[in-house]
């Protein structure tokens, strides 16, 4: 331990002094002739990040450059090794008078520690990819987020895989991808099921319970030495369907399975050396020239965040507020791997890259995704150092060209209008957003008319119809209505279930209108979902609602296990006024086995108010 922590106390004492003999340790290093600048490091002296860092700032400095008032100046990189104490870590830099830092890296750590970074008072460059890390701000996000990578990954595995049935396995410390993955079949119309680790007992038995469903395919997600072992455990157990992972550019991870059966794992990632084309094809070489290593996502994404803030020092000099504006102004950058969007709000890149490892561990490049797109799997221009405008990170929808649009159309009033997978805030996280000014054609309504579907990136999206936020042309009446997507629900604790049992349980409901008038005739929508572990025969849907009690049903054939089912229940109406809450029971006749509690949500109640 001794030996290992011995350079990083080295590095610092040598900044240290430096910084005191120029400006004192407590106040940002002022730009002048000659004189250098620091970025700190909260990593390994000798990681990714500190590399990538460091071979931009070498570049930068051999390319010399000045700042606005003309005075030369240069770029040094120092790393402090805190391990999880990111907060005396950041102090003990900006003490050096730091103009930025970049790390954490760990998703667990820079969450746990979001709200020093968000309040560090100098730019945070971040590789976290965990969506439970909010950026923004000071906090940048250099890599795309687990919504993103999980995005491109399923959009990978249902095209190119043909999976239909597909278990998520997720480990420690990984729900984060495991929720994101589910989400993203889900909106591909593919019903994953997922298990998660129990930390007391062994991986087998997760692994027979992944088993159990039958899947032609499996996700998995966790520490590396525990989707190693899975993986081996399911080909000694004869599985030979498809394996995806978040390891698969990991070498720990590919010297820790049995090479005879590691050939066509999927792997996902911000940037692989297997894109080795343009600007990746130099970095390569300058970064193995340098390191006698191979660089990995971690390094791109350091290497080309430094390249953007490098340009903002060069607009701004070196006060890290100034800084942080002059990077938010910077236009799109093409940069290693990919397009870098400074006004992304916190979210710097969201390129992913799919890939398969092959007979000799290697990446093979499947696919490239920007802003959820695919894109040509060779690379694009190298990246200069002049700012240059490029094509917006998010493709939007085409602006109407005409005066007076044909259709409905919803033009963004708001600064920034979310999109989201399902009609609700609750379907988390958006899939993008609209700026100020987009105009985008609707094509469908949610049951209350309050939520509308867009083409948004090449898929089905929805936005809010708040007049907050939008201002609709069209009567929105004539929309169809669509059915809704399922909520994102909790995913359940692993527990062997040795005698399995069907789970009927209502996901979502829907009254149209939502506010009943008296007379009038409207209908009631349920998404039901079997979340047990078993098939489910055939069973009712029913609901009476009040004043009157007037009855509706609908049979269903059956429903299998973790599928959904959307029915739609039409009344004559009801006559009268008031506030009611009454039950929607779910199996009318209890035809369904549900085992000894799975009974008891099957009577979800709902609120509804008639008006005259």
């Amino acid at each position: 331990m001794i030996m290992k922590r011995l350079p990083v106390f080295t590095l610092i004492m040598v900044i240290t002094a430096l910084a005191v003999g120029m400006a004192g340790v407590n106040a940002p290093v002022q730009a002048q002739a000659g004189q250098t600048l620091t970025i700190g490091v909260i990593g390994a002296v000798d990681g990714p990040t500190l590399r990538g860092v460091s071979l931009a700032a070498e570049e930068a400095n051999a390319a010399g450059f000045t700042l606005p008032d003309g005075s030369l100046f240069n770029v040094r990189v120092v790393a402090v090794d805190a391990g999880p104490a990111v907060q005396p870590a950041l102090e003990q830099l900006k003490a050096l008078g730091v103009v930025a830092v970049f790390g954490p890296d760990s998703s667990t750590i820079a969450a746990a520690s979001a709200a020093a970074l968000s309040v560090a008072g100098v730019p945070v460059f971040t590789g976290a990819t965990s969506t439970a890390l909010r950026v923004g701000g000071f906090v940048q996000r250099t890599r795309a987020s687990d919504a993103a990578l999980m995005d491109a990954l399923a959009d990978a595995l249902v095209l190119d895989a043909s999976a239909k049935r597909v278990a998520v396995y997720q480990g420690t410390d990984s729900a984060s991808q495991g929720a994101a993955i589910v989400e993203a079949l889900a909106r591909r119309g593919v019903i994953a099921t997922a298990v998660i680790q129990d930390p007391t007992r062994p991986v087998a038995d997760a692994a027979a319970v992944l088993l159990q469903g039958q899947p032609d395919t499996i996700a998995a997600f966790g520490e590396t030495a525990q989707v190693a072992e899975l993986f081996n455990i399911l080909k000694q157990n004869g599985f030979v369907g498809t394996f995806a992972t978040d390891q698969a550019s990991n070498p720990a991870f590919v010297k820790a399975i049995n090479p005879v059966t590691r050939s066509g794992i999927y792997g996902v990632t911000g940037w692989t050396p297997a894109f080795n084309g343009g600007a990746s094809a130099q970095f390569i070489l300058s970064y193995v020239g340098s390191f006698a290593d191979v660089p990995d996502s971690l390094a791109a994404a350091a290497y080309d965040s430094t390249k953007l803030l490098v340009e903002a020092i060069k607009q701004s000099g070196s006060e890290p507020g100034a800084v942080l504006a002059a990077l938010l102004r910077q236009p799109v950058y093409q940069g290693v791997s990919g397009m870098l969007n400074p006004a992304g709000n916190g979210e710097l890149s969201n390129a992913a890259m799919v890939t398969k490892i092959n007979q000799n561990g290697g990446p093979t490049l499947v696919a490239r995704f920007e802003g959820g797109q695919r894109q040509l799997l060779t690379a694009g221009p190298v990246f200069t150092p002049a700012p240059t405008a490029l094509p917006t990170l998010a493709l939007p929808p085409t602006a109407l060209p005409t005066a007076t649009p044909i259709g409905v159309v919803a033009t963004v009033i708001s600064d920034r209008l979310n999109v989201r997978f399902g009609p609700g805030t609750n379907y988390e996280p958006p899939i993008g957003a609209l700026q100020k000014n987009q105009q985008v054609q609707l094509f469908g309504a949610s049951p209350d008319y309050r939520w509308f579907t867009i083409n948004f990136a090449g898929q089905q999206g929805w936005i809010s119809g708040d007049p907050t936020l939008v201002s609709i042309f069209g009567n929105v009446q004539t929309l169809p209505v669509v059915p809704i997507p399922p909520t994102p629900t909790p995913i359940a604790t692993f527990t062997p279930m040795p005698l399995p049992y069907p789970d009927l349980v209502m996901v979502s409901y829907a009254l149209n209108p939502s506010q009943l008038k008296s007379g009038q005739p409207f209908t009631l929508t349920v998404t039901i979902q079997n979340v047990g572990g078993a098939n489910a025969g055939p069973f009712a849907v029913a609901a009476a609602f009040d004043p009157g009690g007037v009855f509706g049903a609908q049979n269903l054939p059956g429903l299998g296990v973790g599928q959904f089912s959307t029915i739609t229940i039409t009344y004559p109406g009801v006559v009268g006024q008031g506030t009611f809450k009454i039950a929607v029971v779910l199996d009318l006749n209890s035809q369904v086995d549900e085992g000894p509690s799975g009974e008891v949500n099957n009577k979800p109640e709902i609120t509804y108010q008639v008006v005259p």
